[in-house]
């Protein structure tokens, strides 16, 4: 689980995910033109949840999580909730990983 005060931690800007993305791979350029045509297009800044949650899971070390337990209507199950995490690292990591695939 992570709480939207702690993914919101993630945010990624157009002219930083263009100057990385676009014009190196038809992936690339197709999220660069994805978050254009979006109905919100013209946001400069999206926080990227599930990236940040990938992130967390990945790498323990980037985040801090507790265990906690879920009230009785959601199972009194026990789950894992972020509480920090180290959004520029998540966020490096996953422009370094896509450019590295795009070299393939």
């Amino acid at each position: 689980v992570m709480p939207n005060t702690v993914g919101r931690e993630m945010v990624f800007t157009f002219a930083e995910t263009e100057a990385a993305l676009g014009g190196t791979h038809p992936l690339g350029d197709y999220l660069v033109e994805r978050w254009a045509d979006h109905l919100d297009g013209s946001r400069k800044r999206r926080a990227i949840w599930d990236v940040a949650l990938i992130g967390a899971m990945l790498h323990p070390e980037w985040s801090e999580s507790v265990t906690i337990t879920t009230s009785k209507d959601f199972g009194n199950r026990e789950v894992t909730c972020y509480s920090a995490i180290d959004a520029d690292a998540i966020k490096a990591e996953f422009f370094e990983a896509l450019t590295a695939y795009f070299k393939q």
